[in-house]
């Protein structure tokens, strides 16, 4: 089946272009998303935040017709996050990526939001329940939905699914323009049954956190009790059509 592996990172081991290539041939990967190696931690200042996004490019100047670069913002420096969101875009990459500097409902997003809706590019939004407590400013679930409700013509990748993906998907399960994917370890037995129940097969996209649980995450797809075709919606399909233009097969 066509892959695309919408959640990647490219740091540890993939912080290496020979490395992520060979990945990308071992287990047959047609395209990977990089969504930073998230470089400054949490609050990254607005040079760590365009170092990433420049480590980003280079792996997609390296292997152009087989990585796609989202661009890593810090919405809490809105003059940056809008200048860096469209350097970016006019670079070639397609997406951003939001991570723990702000909530993602926070009004310092809004901006970048819209500009995002301007030029047709999907959010990947990284969310969490966390029976232990999140980190100051990390979404929830239920603040990717209030952020979808203002904005219904964003379109939004939550990733993670939320961590507890049965809270996951019932938050985001009236905010059709949110597609989910379950990256990490969150996809365990009933996971994407749940998901198929709640959202349906068009809103499901494959990502695994790589370097991290590639093997583990694509099991959980090919071992589903659903057709082929659901299948390779999840794999590649649904995220595709997220995209702003088509990638070539």
């Amino acid at each position: 089946m066509r892959i695309i592996d919408a959640h990647v990172h490219n740091w540890s081991v993939f912080a290496d272009p020979k490395v992520l290539i060979q990945a990308l041939d071992r287990f047959a990967i047609d395209w990977v998303v990089l969504l930073s190696d998230l470089t400054g931690g949490p609050y990254p200042a607005p040079e760590e935040v365009t170092a990433a996004n420049e480590r980003t490019l280079a792996l997609m100047r390296r292997c152009p017709e087989r990585i796609i670069g989202f661009a890593y913002l810090n919405p809490a420096y809105p003059k940056h996050a809008g200048e860096e969101l469209r350097r970016c875009f006019e670079a070639g990459m397609m997406g951003v990526k939001l991570w723990v500097a702000t909530k993602c409902n926070d009004p310092q997003v809004f901006p970048v939001v819209e500009a995002a809706i301007e030029l047709g590019m999907p959010l990947v939004v990284h969310t969490w329940n966390k029976i232990t407590g999140n980190l100051p400013h990390e979404s929830r679930p239920t603040d990717l939905a209030d952020l979808a409700r203002r904005y219904p013509e964003a379109r939004f990748q939550m990733a993670h699914i939320g961590g507890d993906w049965e809270f996951g998907c019932k938050a985001i399960r009236d905010c059709p323009q949110v597609k989910v994917d379950f990256a990490g370890t969150v996809n365990e037995w009933g996971a994407y049954e749940m998901a198929l129940r709640e959202l349906g097969e068009d809103r499901i996209v494959f990502g695994t956190d790589m370097p991290a649980d590639y093997h583990l995450n694509l099991g959980r797809v090919l071992q589903g009790n659903y057709p082929e075709e659901v299948k390779q919606k999840i794999l590649a399909d649904n995220f595709e059509a997220l995209l702003p233009r088509p990638l070539p097969h």
